[in-house]
């Protein structure tokens, strides 16, 4: 007859296999990111961003805008892996993702340390950026955007190129912004955020 403490030692090593095989689950789905953001959602690649550390929130977010076409795709190449050279969008990969997948991915990267791009900038600019940016964005981008929890992205020592990107997209109004943002980022003259671009390359 199986005896009571049996069972309980039975079914507390197959809550464990079952807590291991979850916890892998969110690394194996994020594999198929790691072609284009690198290892634990660092890269070296200009325009892409390093996505390790951004909070799951504002990750599940990202890939819902980019699921349901709300952000810019622009296509691009699998950088490395069996991939490697192939064309894709975002768009086309987060349409392949359902809300638990997203959420596993947002999870795994989440969990990882934010790498800052080292990178060249302006002095002179820099300093005018820390200006500019500290009367117009610290309120929702804390710190200099480096709390993931702002679910805003984190922007210190990201890829100039990408930020740059964004950065056109928001002024084409081809990117979405929340109201709060939107008020504040059109008083800002190109100049004013070509400033900004250079602080947030400034950090190492």
């Amino acid at each position: 007859m199986v005896t009571q403490r049996v069972l309980i030692v039975s079914a507390a090593i197959n809550l464990c296999i079952a807590s291991l095989a979850w916890s892998a689950e969110p690394a194996k789905l994020a594999e198929a990111c790691t072609g284009c953001h690198g290892q634990n959602g660092a890269n070296t690649e200009a325009d892409v961003p390093n996505i390790g550390g951004y909070s799951k929130v504002y990750q599940v977010l990202t890939l819902e805008a980019f699921k349901n076409s709300k952000r810019p795709c622009p296509e691009t190449n699998y950088r490395t892996g069996d991939k490697a050279g192939t064309k894709t969008t975002m768009c086309e990969v987060a349409k392949e993702l359902d809300s638990k997948d997203a959420e596993q991915i947002a999870e795994h990267f989440a969990a990882q340390k934010f790498v800052v791009t080292p990178q060249q900038s302006d002095p002179v600019l820099a300093a005018k950026g820390k200006d500019v940016f500290q009367k117009s964005c610290i309120k929702c981008h804390s710190i200099e955007g480096v709390i993931a929890n702002d679910d805003a992205g984190i922007l210190a020592g990201q890829k100039t190129a990408y930020i740059s990107r964004q950065i056109e997209q928001f002024t084409a109004g081809t990117r979405p912004m929340s109201l709060k943002m939107k008020a504040r980022f059109e008083k800002l003259e190109k100049a004013d955020l070509d400033a900004v671009i250079q602080y947030l390359a400034s950090f190492k």
